[in-house]
């Protein structure tokens, strides 16, 4: 019972050690997880509703390549290196789901 119980604590002290081995050489050669995700996403404005500035009809070419500009503009020497566009893939979720209560998608 002793001896399971000391390869049981070597395994667990065994997989840690891989484990956090990988996750340092990952971060080392490709930069993950060294900053959050860094980026801005249309959903922020598109999901306001009764404003005379934003809602869906905001979400165009025109306002996300601004955006695009401004981010990089102003906040890319900050890491800050990509965009979200949430195109209001779903339909209202309070008044359009399927039959088993499932958000549909808006076609």
């Amino acid at each position: 019972m002793r001896s399971m119980r000391i390869v049981s604590v070597v395994t667990l002290v065994a997989l840690f050690i891989v484990v956090f081995v990988a996750t340092i050489q990952c971060s080392q050669f490709n930069n993950l997880g060294e900053t959050p995700l860094m980026g801005w996403t249309t959903w922020d404005l598109c999901a306001i509703k009764n404003s005379k500035l934003y809602g869906p009809g905001w979400l165009n070419s025109t306002n996300v390549i601004k955006q695009s500009n401004a981010l990089k503009k102003l906040f890319g020497n900050y890491g800050y290196n990509y965009i979200n566009i949430d195109s209001f893939w779903a339909q209202d979720p309070t008044r359009v789901v399927d039959a088993y209560g499932r958000w549909t998608v808006d076609t």
